[in-house]
């Protein structure tokens, strides 16, 4: 059985501004990040709204990638027909599909399709911010690298690596 996903930022929520309110539908609320940052879970940040509002939000803010995913749930809760689903989808298509951003360190244009540009920004070489990620980064490059080319292993598949007994019997 496949545990849903339940985002900590909805307990966050909860515990500071008790259970979220239900639209007209039945339907809870979601929570919106007001700076647009979804790492900044600070309850002051975090706002209830309905999911119409919150596609309003991105679509009025410009985040045509994000309406796109409110778009599928829209239509299977049943707040827009298909017809309308197809019409939103097909515009909000048509405003991505040039959709370039500058990152703010480096000069360089990305495509922001697929958060390429956010990407970017968080591993630029000329951010300063992003030095300990890069170095992270690497470290896991290594890590891997080292586990998948150990000697002693290499010729078996990574499931017929066997435990040693103190991992067996955790």
């Amino acid at each position: 059985m496949r545990k849903k996903f339940y985002p900590f930022w909805i307990k966050i929520y909860e515990d500071h501004y008790g259970s979220l309110p239900k639209d007209e539908k039945g339907r809870k609320y979601e929570i919106h990040h007001i700076d647009g940052n979804r790492e900044n879970n600070d309850p002051s940040n975090l706002k209830a709204v309905s999911i119409t509002e919150h596609y309003d939000i991105h679509y009025s803010d410009g985040n045509w990638l994000g309406c796109l995913g409110f778009l599928e749930r829209l239509y299977r809760y049943g707040y827009i027909d298909f017809g309308e689903k197809e019409k939103r989808e097909k515009e909000l298509k048509k405003k991505s599909k040039n959709l370039k951003g500058k990152c703010p360190h480096c000069g360089n244009t990305y495509k922001l399709l697929h958060w390429g540009l956010l990407r970017h920004i968080n591993l630029c070489k000329k951010n300063p911010e992003a030095g300990e990620k890069i170095r992270h980064r690497e470290e896991r490059k290594k890590q891997r690298l080292l586990y998948w080319n150990t000697p002693v292993y290499d010729w078996m598949k990574p499931w017929e690596i066997p435990l040693s007994d103190e991992e067996y019997y955790e």
